[in-house]
């Protein structure tokens, strides 16, 4: 006797299911001999109520007819039937041609996805990984990683290291085209982590920045040279193919967008196109102005007094600054302008504790980005927006 340990992805399987392991027997202290499962699938246990539980697990098939079929057709007649010859199902009352042959069909395809997972499984990819890579492209995963295995890094939570293990057992290069691209755009990827929502091709390709910083790291860590670092960032500056779980092939849009020398991760330069019209907008709205008077600004500054009056009048203002040059002041200032011409105010901040600081400095209230527009997780989306202002 012994245990089951390992992941085994949950929601795949029932009670009463006959399962087919793959993995490796360890002993543990504690608990014994157990096997550490890398891979687990539904099998076909080959007695009556084996392939009644199995049967149930197909469309359009509930208990109380899986077992008309094995009654009817008998246990290796019912096997013949869902591995070559679906439209013997139909002999059983209450399946007709049509649903025989959709049986017929979630058969293949459950023995195609279990091919796959073994062969995923024997290029070392985790059962969480495998179950990702199932979920994106189903039993066209092995064709997708066959013609490229760096696209494991469209799934979330796959780095660059991971899909290179994975290529390296594909017999993939270290000079191999699809290496560069990957290795590209794991460095965007770190610029852009990093907070720099562009950055120059020279640092990307390691040629440029102090050797301690991420991105030249990033760079170097990926074995690339300059050339090849290049290559790739062009490479990820064109549309890809890609087939979907239906083994369809579909043409993606590119990875990055370059500018003159300023290349951005695309989804970044969208947001900051994005940005830049609503801010323009805001320019251009009409607001009733509200002029500060000689009191409001008196103790000011002139920067920190044109910074009040354009608060007045203009429906966006940027105020920046170091440390003590004087921003939380002239907040401060600018909230009492407008306390005075009795407008609502609301306060927010990025995080919890900068918004606590805020409203620790200025006196206002304040919230979070996400709590004052109401972001909703769920939906992936905002309460409150242009459509829906506040």
């Amino acid at each position: 006797t012994g245990g089951l340990c390992g992941a085994i992805v949950p929601g795949r399987f029932a009670v009463g299911d006959t399962i087919e392991l793959l993995g490796s027997w360890n002993q543990d202290p504690k608990y014994g001999w157990q096997i550490k499962a890398t891979t687990a699938m539904i099998a076909i246990d080959a007695t009556h109520q084996g392939i009644v539980s199995f049967l149930t697990q197909l469309p359009q098939i509930g208990r109380a007819r899986a077992e008309l079929v094995v009654r009817k057709l008998g246990l290796q007649g019912t096997l013949d039937a869902l591995e070559s010859n679906p439209s013997a199902l139909a002999t059983v009352p209450g399946i007709t041609p049509e649903r025989a042959e959709a049986i017929g069909a979630a058969y293949q395809e459950h023995k195609a996805l279990r091919d796959v997972w073994i062969r995923l499984a024997g290029l070392g990819l985790t059962p969480n990984l495998v179950s990702k890579a199932l979920d994106a492209w189903g039993v066209s995963a092995i064709l997708v990683l066959d013609a490229d295995p760096y696209a494991l890094t469209d799934l979330d939570g796959v780095g660059f290291r991971t899909a290179d293990e994975v290529a390296r057992k594909l017999g993939v290069k270290a000079d191999d085209p699809r290496r560069c691209t990957a290795a590209a755009l794991t460095v965007v990827q770190t610029a852009t982590d990093d907070g720099h929502v562009w950055s120059p091709e020279a640092v990307l390709v390691g040629e440029t920045g102090d050797s301690r910083d991420r991105v030249t790291q990033a760079a170097r860590e990926t074995g690339c040279d300059a050339a090849q670092l290049r290559l790739g960032l062009a490479r990820l500056g064109e549309e890809r193919e890609r087939l979907d779980k239906h083994g369809s092939q579909r043409t993606l849009p590119p990875l990055v967008t370059r500018l003159d020398d300023r290349i951005y991760l695309r989804a970044v330069e969208y947001a900051e196109r994005q940005i830049a019209e609503g801010v323009r907008g805001l320019l251009a709205s009409e607001i009733e102005a509200v002029i500060p008077t000689a009191a409001q600004v008196e103790g000011l500054h002139e920067g920190q007094a044109e910074a009040v009056r354009l608060a007045g009048e203009s429906g966006v203002v940027v105020c920046t600054g170091g440390p003590g040059v004087g921003k939380t002041f002239t907040v401060r200032a600018i909230l009492d302008l407008f306390e005075s011409a009795s407008l609502r105010v609301a306060c927010c901040a990025p995080t919890g504790k900068a918004a606590i600081r805020m409203a620790e400095q200025t006196g206002c209230k304040a919230k979070t980005i996400h709590r004052l527009l109401k972001y909703n997780p769920a939906a992936g989306g905002w309460t409150h927006g242009a459509d829906h202002p506040l």
